[in-house]
């Protein structure tokens, strides 16, 4: 009996070897003589500036029968220069030019203009957005002047465009610099002109810096009585909301008036002005404009 049982084991132990042999490759005169079982494998590894590179490969030879580049992890053209018209009907053209830059990473090698929606490429939605919010949006001169306070501020404005892991849409992170999610600009979005267009009113002092266009909507409107004065006449800033909100009055170009904070305010000059409302966690509000006139 244990003859048998040490003849039976003393077969198996050849079986394996007969399969461990049939399955291995022979090194030495580079015969296979297994199935190769393929895979990708990164030998050069991509970076911001060049492709790198996969070799298919025998899991277990270790041969090779082809490769494949792997995209660059960045485009190689980041900063692209835009230019704007914010003139007043039947004014000379006033270009204004700000820089786009692309700040995204791990993006692939497909350039801002490359990148298209529609047929549209990303530079030109900002551009549209940009534009289309002024030329809907900005119906007073004092709104318009803040576009043309916000653009020409020297050194222009930097528009960054990102792709940070928490999405957003539109923010004004300081008085030179507005940024867009790279996920909002490829929906090619119907709200880009208003955003846009309070956006650039904040960096045009319209507003409270930083200014993001996902906080919540004041509840209210905000209107400035009596709606035309003269030099000396009390104004009177009326907030319909419910939130408790803060006041600032602004001049003919859109300027903060300092000190002028309170819901009241007397002019003691000529021009245009208006009133912002604002409170902590919601977009800041601009009243329209009230002419006020010498007596």
């Amino acid at each position: 009996m244990k003859n048998w049982k040490h003849w039976a084991f003393v077969a198996v132990i050849a079986i394996v070897g007969i399969i461990i042999g049939f399955v291995a490759c022979d090194k030495d005169n580079g015969t296979t003589t297994h199935t190769h079982e393929w895979e990708w494998r990164v030998t050069t590894p991509a970076t911001t500036t060049a492709d790198g590179v996969e070799t298919e490969t025998c899991k277990t030879c270790g041969e090779t029968r082809g490769t494949r580049p792997i995209e660059q992890t960045e485009p190689t053209k980041k900063n692209f220069t835009v230019n704007f018209l914010f003139q007043n009907p039947g004014a000379a053209e006033a270009p204004y030019q700000a820089t786009v830059m692309d700040q995204r990473t791990n993006c692939g090698s497909q350039n801002l203009e490359q990148l298209k929606v529609n047929d549209k490429n990303i530079v030109t939605i900002i551009e549209e957005g940009i534009m289309g919010g002024f030329n809907t949006f900005a119906d007073t001169n004092i709104k318009r002047s803040s576009f043309r306070r916000a653009f020409g501020i020297e050194g222009g404005i930097t528009i960054i465009v990102n792709n940070p892991d928490t999405t957003y849409k539109v923010k004004a992170i300081d008085e030179k610099t507005i940024c867009f999610h790279i996920d909002y600009l490829k929906r090619n979005p119907d709200d880009i002109q208003k955003n846009t267009f309070d956006a650039v009113r904040v960096l045009g002092g319209g507003g409270y810096l930083p200014w993001d266009a996902d906080d919540i909507e004041l509840t209210g409107t905000i209107e400035i009585s009596p709606n035309t004065a003269t030099i000396g006449t009390e104004l009177t800033a009326n907030y319909s909301g419910t939130e408790t909100v803060n006041y600032q009055w602004v001049s003919t170009a859109g300027i903060d008036i300092e000190g002028a904070t309170a819901q009241k305010f007397i002019p003691n000059e000529a021009g245009w002005y208006a009133v912002k409302v604002s409170a902590k966690g919601y977009r800041t509000k601009a009243s329209d404009g009230v002419q006020v006139t010498a007596p």
